[in-house]
């Protein structure tokens, strides 16, 4: 009887790891897969299987009609910095999770001049930039775009040549889109995709980048 008990422990082991590595594989395909149409979607108050169905669609969305739903405002419907904290943020940022997520981070910029960001590809599974105030212009360009890159100090592919000076010249035969992103609009940038900004005026940038316990470790084999 024991050692039948022990060949079901064993048998049931098995069926488990073989399920969780088809599970790592299929997350794997599902993360190199890339949608490269130039094509932007907007979205008014998405719930939480438009979110997913947004970020398994691998293309550009801009959400609308979320952080006004946010509990970080004053008494007169002005941000309250204060309590733009990791805790308030978790509990209103919720929706945008994924299922088993993990390793979730928040960069907030405030930044006060105008200011032309880095061109960088986009090595987050899940992100998702939130201006909560300003206007800035994002510039999207697709994984096909040929764009020679170096290795910062954050890990990540990061252009040769800046897209705002003379050096642009050497990126005149890649294609992008570009987008106006205002209050309060969130814009998802997907996997693979190149992406710069330009602030037009004082604005709050909040980055929101996340892992799923099987997104965190696939991604150290891309």
């Amino acid at each position: 009887m024991e050692e039948k008990d022990n060949k079901l422990i064993t048998i049931i082991f098995i069926i488990v790891i073989v399920l969780i590595i088809i599970f790592f594989i299929l997350n794997f395909l599902n993360i190199k897969k890339t949608n490269n149409s130039y094509e932007i979607l907007q979205k008014y108050k998405p719930d939480r299987n438009e979110i997913i169905e947004i970020v398994r669609n691998k293309l550009p969305v801009v959400m609308l009609g979320v952080v006004e739903d946010w509990f970080i405002y004053d008494k007169n419907d002005v941000i309250d910095q204060s309590k733009l904290t990791e805790e308030v943020l978790n509990e209103n940022t919720k929706l945008l999770n994924n299922v088993l997520t993990i390793n979730k981070r928040y960069e907030i910029n405030l930044v006060q001049d105008k200011k032309n960001s880095k061109l960088i590809r986009e090595n987050k599974v899940r992100h998702f930039l939130c201006l909560l105030t300003g206007n800035i212009s994002v510039y999207l360009f697709n994984s096909e775009q040929k764009i020679e890159y170096f290795i910062n100090n954050n890990g990540q592919q990061e252009s040769k040549y800046s897209f705002w000076n003379k050096e642009k010249e050497h990126l005149k035969e890649t294609k992008y889109m570009e987008i106006n992103l205002g209050t309060e609009q969130i814009l998802f940038i997907p996997y693979g995709w190149w992406y710069c900004y330009q602030v037009k005026e004082t604005s709050i940038i909040l980055d929101i980048n996340s892992d799923t316990v099987f997104t965190l470790p696939i991604k150290k084999l891309l």
